[in-house]
């Protein structure tokens, strides 16, 4: 599952021309890309666990908060866009 993760997310900044962007562009593109593809599992609960990964979000495109989160840092960290994953207690 990491593997091809791994691949589409690659394929993904490739078919998405992200290098050639600048910073801002490449962060409005994934946005915008993710925001596309995504569909929120909201009213689905409980949760599967592979709704929380990277693999929920690009390759089922269905994911939760988590989900779209991690798939976002894999995307942006492969065209050297520094992004961290923070987590926090509401």
């Amino acid at each position: 599952m990491r593997k091809e993760t791994q691949n589409r997310a690659e394929r993904i900044v490739a078919d998405l021309n992200l290098n050639s962007l600048n910073t801002y562009e490449r962060v409005e593109t994934v946005n915008g890309y993710l925001c596309d593809t995504i569909t929120y599992s909201a009213g689905k609960s409980p949760y599967k666990p592979i709704q929380h990964s990277p693999y929920g979000a690009l390759i089922n495109g269905d994911c939760v908060c988590e989900g779209y989160a991690r798939a976002a840092k894999l995307l942006l960290n492969l065209c050297d866009v520094e992004c961290w994953y923070v987590v926090g207690n509401t």
